[in-house]
């Protein structure tokens, strides 16, 4: 696969799954990495997974176990469990290239009770790491994210809308969600 407009995804979980699909459907090709070798084999040939029941990985999604395989990706989702980031992102930082990390991940690192950004940009400084709304990767699609307080105002930026009213909620009334757009 030409790495040019590539979205890599760092975790094969079900949110990198996901993340992988929403990529592939707004047009980009993607890289989805993860550790287990056997596992990355067995989704290859499936397309399936049992962390994501009932979804196919879309036919353009590379699974794959090594990590090179992201090296020349345009941006990286990092989608591993908030404890493995530093690990994660350290290993991405020693990759060629200079794809910007995006976390994808959401929590605080225990023992140095660091958000997620904070972590990969400690661990990762050359790669301009963004929360998963900081940057816009394939403008025109969304895909609901748990810090999806930005929308796509046509022009290809993202711009801010709120998540919801301020002060207590009214019983009944759901906050308003925005969309992420990839």
């Amino acid at each position: 696969m030409k790495r040019a407009n590539v979205i890599g995804v760092a975790g094969a979980g079900a949110w990198g799954m996901a993340l992988a699909n929403a990529a592939a459907a707004a047009g980009r090709g993607v890289v989805l990495w993860g550790r287990d070798a056997g596992r990355m084999q067995a989704f290859a040939a499936t397309r399936r997974s049992d962390r994501l029941p009932g979804v196919d990985l879309a036919r353009v999604v590379e699974a794959t176990a090594e990590l090179d395989d992201l090296a020349q990706c345009d941006a990286i989702l990092v989608a591993v469990p908030a404890q493995s980031s530093r690990e994660a992102a350290m290993r991405l930082a020693a990759l060629p290239g200079s794809a910007p990390l995006v976390s994808c991940a959401k929590g605080i690192e225990r023992g140095t009770h660091a958000f997620m950004t904070e972590v990969l940009g400690q661990a990762a400084p050359g790669r301009q790491p963004h929360r998963s709304h900081d940057a816009p990767l394939c403008p025109g699609r969304g895909a609901a994210g748990p810090h999806a307080d930005r929308h796509h105002s046509g022009d290809g930026a993202l711009r801010h809308r709120p998540l919801g009213r301020a002060g207590p909620r009214k019983r009944g009334r759901q906050p308003r969600l925005s969309r992420l757009q990839l």
